[in-house]
Order: structure tokens, then sequence, then C-alpha cells
């Protein structure tokens, strides 16, 4: 590698991307869906860091909602998988 080539990340995405603290790297996406006139929250999928993770996911499944885990393409410590 020359000093000319640029670096490439080891991942495909911004660093610090945590929707939550905004100080690790994402390592999945959350989505969380809720029964109808349960709750009145977006369902916009959010990337967390795996510090963040269990205080968000528990908190979605304790209102009620079905929550998909995804992990973010290139990261391997994260499995997709459903909390119900």
């Amino acid at each position: 590698m020359t000093s000319s080539e640029p670096i490439r990340l080891a991942y495909p995405h911004q660093r610090n991307d945590c929707d939550v603290c905004r100080e690790y790297d994402a390592d999945m996406i959350a989505t969380a869906v809720y029964p109808p006139g349960q709750m009145e929250m977006s369902s916009r999928p959010q990337c967390l860091c795996s510090r963040c993770a269990g205080a968000v996911l528990a908190m979605q499944v304790l209102y009620g909602g079905v929550v998909t885990v995804t992990a973010i393409a290139g990261q391997s410590s994260a499995r997709p998988g459903e909390v119900r």
C-alpha cells in the first residue's frame, strides 16, 4: 500500500454512529413493531452499539414491541434474530 491509496474501513458505516450514545460504532440495526394503538412511536430502525443495545431492546420489549435485530454487514459479533 502506497501513501496515496485511500484507507479503507473494515465496516461499511460511519464511526460513532450509535443512535443512542454517539460514542461507539453501531453493531446492529433494531426495528420495533408495536400492536395497533399500543404505542404511537415510530418504528424507525435504530443503529445500536453493543453497549446501548441491552437497555434499548429491553425497553422496546417491555412496551410490547416485537423487535427484529439485524447485524450490520461486516459485523460478525451480532446475529440476526427476533425477540418477543
